[in-house]
């Protein structure tokens, strides 16, 4: 796991101009804390605890965006490893019988294209521009 998160840590470097020590330090640390908890967390409850509502870990917009990205329709009530399957298929995660459960790259990549446009959804809604359906 630590490969994968030098490697991630060392594509944002690459990608990215900071304009201070401080604000390297601040998005290294949220990078940190987003890699060591919150992915291993979803990876892991995933996994272990598949049928717990993903609403609890997830907020509405985001499993929305989730399956819209997948082309899919959202269920009344997703659980937990359907949510963290369908990110995963954002990251490329090929979600065949013989390949088992995402892991933490595939659900990194994914997540943040669906935080990416779950808060464009939120921000079109709050000037008005977008229609309820979504």
């Amino acid at each position: 796991m630590v490969e994968r998160f030098n490697g991630r840590i060392s594509e944002l470097l690459q990608q990215t101009r900071f304009d201070s020590q401080a604000d390297l330090k601040t998005t290294l640390l949220n990078y940190l804390k987003l890699y060591n908890h919150h992915i291993a967390y979803l990876m892991r409850m995933g996994r272990t605890c598949p049928d717990l509502d993903a609403k609890l870990f997830f907020d509405p917009d985001e499993i929305q965006t989730a399956y819209l990205l997948n082309k899919a329709l959202a269920p009344p009530a997703p659980r937990v490893n359907e949510v963290v399957r369908m990110i995963a298929r954002i990251g490329r995660f090929l979600a065949r019988k013989s390949k088992g459960e995402p892991g933490a790259k595939t659900i990194w990549e994914g997540l943040r294209d669906v935080r990416a446009s779950a808060h464009t959804i939120k921000t079109l809604r709050e000037l008005g521009l977008l229609s309820s359906c979504v």
